[in-house]
């Protein structure tokens, strides 16, 4: 039986996953649109990702489920933009030697 208290904390949960996942859109679709992700440091991503790992395990050996969701979430999408980012800067790369 749910109390009204942890239907808050799963409300304030989803709300804070939905909002998380949503806050890397308009990020990866700013590289897509100037086909250029130059601004967005290497370490920082790896590190980013690191973290993000980290806390799916915490969730795993917790059996947090909320929380394993939301930092999955933000793995795919933190890989995301390491991938577009390694993309368009090969075509960068790419094009200034044909140059």
């Amino acid at each position: 039986m749910f109390t009204a208290s942890s239907r808050l904390q799963k409300s304030i949960a989803t709300t804070a996953i939905a909002l998380s996942f949503v806050a890397y859109i308009p990020q990866v679709n700013q590289i897509i649109q100037s086909k250029s992700a130059d601004d967005i440091n290497y370490i920082f991503i790896i590190l980013f990702m690191v973290a993000g790992l980290l806390w799916m395990v915490y969730a795993v050996s917790r059996g947090d489920f909320v929380m394993l969701v939301a930092y999955t979430a933000g793995f795919i999408m933190t890989s995301s933009i390491l991938v577009l980012k390694m993309i368009y800067e090969k075509k960068t790369l790419s094009s200034q030697k044909s140059a």
